[in-house]
């Protein structure tokens, strides 16, 4: 669930969002938020997770940072990964963010 999380903050870099996390959303319905409810992910499923990583992952748009403006420190942790995005709005108050771990 927390991927998902994830990505629906990022969806405005993942092309055709809805398609492509459709088949993650569809296993968690009528499955409360907090649930331990353990979920199978079948070969079509697993593929688009991967497809999903990888967009965001792979995201090309870079800016130079403006030293003069304000930095956003985004993270996230689990017992096996840790992560973090650095990112500064740009001219149109939109994110543009730079992976740093």
């Amino acid at each position: 669930m927390s991927f998902l999380g994830l990505v629906n903050y990022y969806r405005e870099f993942v092309p055709k969002f809805v398609t492509k996390t459709a088949l993650l959303y569809a296993p968690l319905k009528g499955t409360k938020q907090n649930s331990n409810k353990r979920i199978i992910m079948n070969k079509t499923s697993i593929t688009a997770f991967y497809s999903i990583r990888k967009i965001l992952i792979t995201h090309t748009e870079r800016a130079q940072p403006n030293r003069n403006e304000e930095f956003f420190l985004t993270t996230d942790a689990s017992e096996e990964e840790i992560g973090a995005i650095l990112s500064q709005r740009d001219q149109f108050q939109k994110r543009k963010n730079n992976t740093i771990l």
